[in-house]
């Protein structure tokens, strides 16, 4: 497989001279519905939620996919996706690298096949025989319903080399790297250890130091620092997540606990149904469709690779262990509670930033730039009673009214202090306009 890569890297050079002069002709995908985009990216999500990743145990055993984890492979289809449909469609700059497209090429064939063989490429291995025919179903599906001829035979060309140009160029971004050994030490002032869980074991801290998707860098955007124990800010935060965050807490109400149930929903599953459904909302075409996808996957895992190294760069504790022993941390203004419990229990990766607040940040900054304007038509799905499965809808007329309910949540939830929601939110959106700055662009004279 790695010498099919290292051909097709070559390959990519060359098919990018050709593609400056030729791209912006191309428009036979303009107008065209962007279904095939949309049930691709559904059943991206799909296998990402079913895939098992091999866990290097005594005994042997697998897992699901943590949420970041699942979302770079939903970013590596949505790439992949993206480029074949510009290759053909024009109307933005190609990410990473150029392809030509015969004249007449089928959009269709091309996002099937792109998406399929990126999903085959990366998750075969984690996926049954039969979730694997499955997949090949769903291509087989896909392409029946597009006439044989030159157009479909370009269209799955197009979409095979948009698939192997970003496994080239991805091939060596430091996925599924080293877990280390982090939160095993002695309970200390500020200091994140493990807590109780389905897991014993530091959650995906090779993330944090990924190559980014278009950011330079995952520690380019800093977030601000926890605040300091002794300070007044850190007794009025930790005193509102242990009084409104604990599990029989007599100060939050009913709506504050659905609304922090509601933000607990599987953010692959939540963020890019919001996306498809930001796509169909706003009528968009197949070409516009796949470039709200992509930058909106992109930027929001390039904010979860920014927060993933903050977080084992300040490993700042979680509320469990913060009340529980806040007799260490010097401040008069808190006390313990040995059994304090938040409503919904905490994910094994440090406390700040928040990752709900990044992400969150980083898409709705996308979903922001992209549709000019801050005021919005969304209706955004999410959990209820703690199922993160997707069973209960609200609607959105701001951004800002997203953010500000996505930052509530996390403290009602138990998950984080506020100013770490707000500080991830903030590290989202400059993450966001970064890369729309640098990525995703109109082209410039095309359609």
């Amino acid at each position: 497989m790695k010498a099919r890569i290292a051909l097709f890297a070559t390959l990519i050079l060359a098919l990018a001279v050709l593609a400056g002069s030729s791209q912006a002709k191309h428009s036979s995908a303009a107008s065209l519905s962007p279904q095939t985009v949309l049930d691709w990216n559904a059943n991206a999500v799909n296998l990402v939620l079913q895939a098992q990743h091999p866990r290097e145990v005594t005994p042997p055993a697998t897992r699901s996919l943590f949420q970041a984890e699942g979302s770079l492979y939903v970013s590596y289809v949505q790439a992949a996706v993206y480029n074949a449909a510009v290759a053909i469609g024009g109307r933005y700059e190609p990410y990473g690298f150029s392809l030509f497209a015969p004249d007449g090429a089928s959009a269709n064939a091309a996002v099937a096949q792109a998406a399929h063989d990126v999903l085959a490429y990366y998750l075969t291995p984690m996926l049954t025989s039969a979730q694997v025919a499955i997949l090949d179903g769903w291509l087989n599906t896909s392409l029946a319903a597009i006439p044989d001829g030159q157009a479909k035979t370009d269209g799955i060309s197009v979409g095979h080399a948009a698939a192997l140009g970003i496994e080239a160029i991805r091939s060596n971004d430091g996925r599924d790297g080293a877990e280390g050994n982090y939160g095993t030490g002695a309970i200390a002032p500020g200091a994140w250890v493990l807590t109780p869980g389905p897991f014993t074991f530091a959650q995906t801290p090779w993330l944090g130091w990924m190559h980014p998707f278009v950011l330079e860098s995952a520690d380019q955007f800093k977030s601000k620092a926890p605040p300091e124990l002794s300070s007044n800010k850190w007794a009025k935060e930790f005193n509102e997540t242990k009084a409104y965050g604990r599990v029989d807490s007599a100060v939050r109400t009913d709506d504050q606990k659905r609304t922090a149930y509601f933000w607990n929903a599987n953010v692959t599953n939540q963020f890019n149904r919001e996306l498809r459904d930001a796509a169909t909302q706003y009528d968009m075409d197949l070409v516009d469709a796949a470039h709200l996808l992509a930058a909106g996957d992109l930027a929001a895992e390039d904010a979860a690779m920014a927060t993933w190294h903050a977080k084992y760069t300040h490993l700042f504790w979680r509320p469990l262990t913060a009340i529980r022993n806040a007799g260490i941390d010097g401040n008069s203004k808190t006390a313990a509670d040995p059994t304090w419990a938040p409503l919904i229990t905490h994910p094994n990766h440090p406390e700040w930033v928040s990752a709900h607040g990044s992400v969150s940040g980083a898409l709705t900054q996308v979903l922001a730039e992209v549709l000019g304007t801050k005021d919005v038509n969304i209706t955004i799905w999410g959990g209820e009673n703690g199922s993160a499965a997707l069973t209960t809808s609200r609607h959105y007329e701001s951004i800002n009214d997203i953010r500000d309910e996505v930052e509530n949540a996390r403290v009602w939830g138990g998950f984080h202090y506020r100013s770490s929601t707000d500080a991830g939110l903030r590290l989202g959106e400059k993450i966001a306009h970064w890369d729309l700055q640098h990525a995703f662009r109109p082209m410039k004279g095309g359609d």
